[in-house]
């Protein structure tokens, strides 16, 4: 798991991104600008400060949190 906390760009390259709203890209690229999410695409030209993480043969998908969930909780 990686946390986008820090000021910065931060580019994940190389994932399967299932983008829900159309084409999902085999392998793209997701800009991470101030920790928030400014493109998605194919691939970038990073800029020279930019981390850049290789993401290849994993997924990625927008979250899908449920703040009321109990899932995987112990039992009381």
């Amino acid at each position: 798991m990686y946390c986008f906390t820090a000021l910065g760009i931060v580019i994940i390259r190389g994932a399967r991104l299932l983008t829900m709203t159309g084409e999902d890209l085999e392998r793209g690229a997701i800009w991470i600008e101030d920790g928030k999410i400014r493109a998605v695409d194919r691939d970038f030209a990073a800029p020279r400060d930019a981390e850049i993480i290789a993401a290849d043969g994993l997924t990625i998908l927008p979250g899908m949190i449920d703040a009321a969930s109990d899932l995987l909780l112990a039992p009381e």
